[in-house]
């Protein structure tokens, strides 16, 4: 194989190289931005759940104030004293209820967007990262068949010693 034959084999396998890892780290980035979308998707359902489930647990406080007060009058309790203090008191712990609700939601889904954003960040480094990988191996490939060519062109021609000795 001559010397110009062997430089467009190492130039093809170069370019088959750099476009297959520019086409691996394009479906990488896409893999990553395609995560992101699901974890922001997940931290606004987090969130949703978070406010109906805060709802619900709402409604259950003020029915189960309702029944407690129904139940005190129904066996004539006066609504005073440590009567007050029990409803107050079953209030503030729904009150609670939902706060830490919120806070638990909130934490996830800032977790979540978080993760997201780590995710697009990351889409784009490989997407960088590819360029300059592509670059590289172009730089190298081209270095090694410039080292070859010019070495094979520069060497002293062999002697031809067929028919010499007859």
């Amino acid at each position: 194989m001559g010397v110009e034959t062997a430089a467009a084999v190492a130039i093809g396998g170069t370019a088959l190289k750099v476009y297959g890892d520019y086409q691996s780290a394009q479906a990488q980035a896409e893999a990553a931005k395609k995560n992101a979308e699901s974890k922001r998707i997940m931290a606004f359902d987090v969130l949703k759940r978070a406010d109906y489930n805060i709802n619900e647990t709402q409604k259950q406080g003020e029915l189960f104030s309702a029944q407690q007060i129904g139940a005190y009058v129904k066996s004539g309790v006066e609504l005073e004293g440590s009567v007050l203090l029990a409803l107050e008191d079953t209030a503030y712990k729904v009150s609670q209820n939902m706060i830490n609700q919120q806070r638990e939601a909130d934490s996830k889904a800032k977790a979540l967007f978080m993760g997201a954003d780590i995710d697009t960040q990351l889409s784009g480094d490989i997407g960088r990262a590819a360029i300059y990988q592509g670059i590289g191996t172009t730089m190298s490939a081209a270095g090694s068949v410039a080292g070859n060519f010019t070495s094979k062109s520069a060497a002293p021609p062999e002697p031809d010693t067929k028919d010499k000795g007859k």
